[in-house]
């Protein structure tokens, strides 16, 4: 530091940097404690080093162009800077932004991306100057405008009164204090269908604890009304998840299958047993007790006849284990006997059991035997291929398939023949790009688990990658919260930041469990001819977990494009929400060149905590129902 010129110790608690002697160079100011300010020149414009200056000109309400990021382009290499001002606790920093490029006397171009997706480029600048770069110049350089939206929020012409999911209060962390999120947010789902066989579409959606799931019937003039249903108003203590209509005792009506969830009770509790509600043809939902007991904490249901017997059977995927984050709970195979559902994955498919924490899963003939097979995704699992062995029993194809090493946290997943070459491609949402997290094959995000301080809770320590060291995520104060050993075997908060994970805890004993995740990114999975290439969709949907995915062709050229949602907001308390998607279109997905129509432009504005998204058809035009935890039902018609 010495030889930087730093010679003088102080207690400092601020510093800005600003070219304050317009020399070309940037010097330093740091504020002390107690003691005058230091002002350090630089001399570097003393060599023959050279720079450029910039001054973002930004809109109206971002005059500075603040979150703009500046790429300058020289003949050899790249810049890249983010506008920011503010530098630590209460300092800040000149808005002028300041690249040194050496011995470089002109600059190829300088492009700025604003805030909102759109770019000002100048090209063959001089070097030792100061430019300005202005807002008014920028055109949308990478999205296709739409020359009419593409959709409209038609919400309150449909409903007298907005559809509301009431999320409950409960603390997820009250005895996992380093959960990574909260389990107990995970709704609502809806699901859609004409259940009084007035070739009107119909739908459902699922409520939080203590709330009621609403049953909405569409008329004749496109309005719906909530149809009071006694059996839903006395199972309101359960978190209802997933759902889904189907004719459960062949007599050609629907029947409803709702799946509980949530963290709110303890394992094996009555409040996580799935319900069966049978049809009487005209809407009215009665509770059917012809259904094994099935006591998990779900959270999605996937149906198809897997045996080719005439019947709809059922997987339903376990989400969670209450108070014992992260071991994986029961999945189901449900097959329909005579008008009873059985559980029947032990006798089918016991590997089916305890195959993660499930979040999605999709029935689809990946090996064209006529026999669907199970495709299913979760948080910590690889997405995971069970090919049907002719409706006998099911085998774990997930390696065969190039597959065993896509453990993420993944949230969502369809399938659609994107490239109309008559199988099914795969579009799966997972949690991101954008966010505090990161795993790669070479570099995983990990978790640790057991009763490590052994009081008789379970403990989890996530862990990432500093450089070579894996260290915990969470700091020093949550760790010894949850475990408060940690708290004499590291006095202070540098000995813990110091720390390796297997200097704070053991994770080598047999009784850790240890799960991991290598992406995160959300992908296209393209089957072809039978092999399952991943192909990362693009940067702008990476900016936020995707929960929700429907396809939709847009442009009637035969091929799907997709619609995509999400978000994440019950992040635990070190974490910031998740929140930067808005909802996006994209365009062209089975010729591999994406187009991305911005919510700007599409009409489809969508930033809030997304947890689903149907298709419904009202008053003979197709629509999509979108549903947000603890927010408003919204419906969008397509233009």
């Amino acid at each position: 530091i010495a030889e930087w010129g730093f010679t003088k110790a102080s207690f400092s608690n601020g510093a800005s940097i600003s070219d304050l002697d317009n020399d070309g160079d940037i010097d330093i100011v740091t504020n002390n404690m107690e003691e005058a300010a230091f002002i350090y020149e630089n001399n570097a414009n003393n060599n023959s080093n050279n720079y450029i200056k910039i001054k973002l000109k930004g809109p109206k309400n971002n005059p500075q162009g603040l979150g703009a990021k500046v790429v300058l382009t020289l003949e050899n290499r790249q810049q890249v800077f983010q506008q920011k001002m503010t530098r630590g606790y209460l300092s800040s920093v000149s808005p002028i932004v300041h690249f040194g490029i050496g011995s470089s006397k002109t600059i190829k171009n300088i492009s700025v991306t604003w805030t909102d997706q759109t770019q000002t480029i100048i090209k063959d600048i001089a070097s030792n100057q100061l430019v300005e770069i202005e807002y008014s110049n920028a055109v949308d350089a990478n999205s296709e405008k739409a020359s009419s939206p593409l959709m409209t929020e038609v919400t309150d012409l449909y409903f007298d009164q907005p559809v509301y999911h009431k999320e409950n209060e409960h603390d997820d962390f009250k005895n996992q204090v380093l959960l990574p999120h909260k389990l107990s947010r995970l709704g609502p789902f809806v699901t859609v269908g004409d259940v009084n066989g007035d070739n009107l579409d119909d739908f459902y959606i699922g409520g939080a604890q203590n709330q009621a799931g609403q049953l909405y019937i569409q008329k004749a003039n496109g309005k719906f009304r909530k149809q009071n249903v006694s059996d839903f108003n006395k199972d309101k203590e359960y978190e209802d998840m997933g759902s889904i209509f189907l004719d459960f005792d062949n007599d050609n009506d629907l029947d409803l299958y709702v799946v509980s969830g949530g963290t709110e009770k303890l394992i094996n509790d009555p409040f996580y047993t799935d319900r069966l509600y049978t049809n009487n043809g005209k809407g009215f939902f009665t509770r059917s007790m012809k259904i094994n007991d099935m006591r998990t904490s779900g959270s999605c249901v996937a149906a198809a006849d897997y045996d080719l017997d005439g019947d709809i059977d059922l997987f339903v995927g376990g989400r969670t284990i209450p108070e014992l984050y992260p071991n994986t709970p029961y999945c189901h195979l449900i097959t329909n006997h005579e008008n009873f559902l059985y559980d029947v994955t032990d006798q089918i498919s016991p590997l089916i059991r305890k195959l993660g924490m499930i979040t999605s899963a999709v029935w689809s003939d990946i090996n064209n035997d006529k026999y669907p097979d199970l495709i299913v995704v979760g948080e910590w699992t690889p997405i995971t291929i069970l090919i049907n062995k002719e409706g006998r029993t099911f085998e774990d194809a997930t390696a065969q398939y190039g597959l065993d090493k896509t453990n993420g946290w993944w949230n969502k997943i369809i399938a659609e023949d994107l490239d109309n070459d008559g199988d099914s491609d795969f579009v799966v949402g997972n949690l991101g790009l954008n966010y505090k997290f990161h795993a790669s094959k070479e570099k995983p995000f990990k978790v640790y688990s057991k009763d490590f301080d052994g009081n008789g809770s379970w403990d989890v320590m996530l862990t990432k990658y500093n450089g070579n060291q894996e260290v915990p995520v969470r700091g020093k104060q949550c760790t010894s919260e949850q475990m408060p050993f940690v708290n004499d075997k590291f006095p202070t908060y540098n000995a813990f930041a110091e720390a390796s994970i297997d200097q704070i805890i053991s994770t080598t004993a047999n009784d850790v469990l240890t799960k991991e995740a290598f992406i995160f990114e959300s992908i296209i999975l393209r089957n072809d001819n039978g092999k399952l290439v991943i192909e990362p969709l693009p940067k702008k949907a990476q900016l936020s977990t995707i929960n929700a995915i429907m396809s939709k062709d847009f442009n009637r050229n035969g091929k799907s494009d997709i619609i995509i949602g999400g978000n994440m907001f019950n992040s635990e308390v070190e974490t910031t929400r998740a929140d930067a998607s808005y909802g996006l279109i994209i365009k062209d997905i089975a010729q591999q060149n994406f187009k991305i129509i911005e919510s700007k432009d599409s009409g489809f504005s969508i930033p809030y905590d997304v947890k689903d998204m149907q298709a419904i058809n009202i008053n003979g035009k197709e629509h999509i129902l979108v549903t947000s935890n603890n927010d408003r039902l919204r419906c969008y018609v397509f233009n």
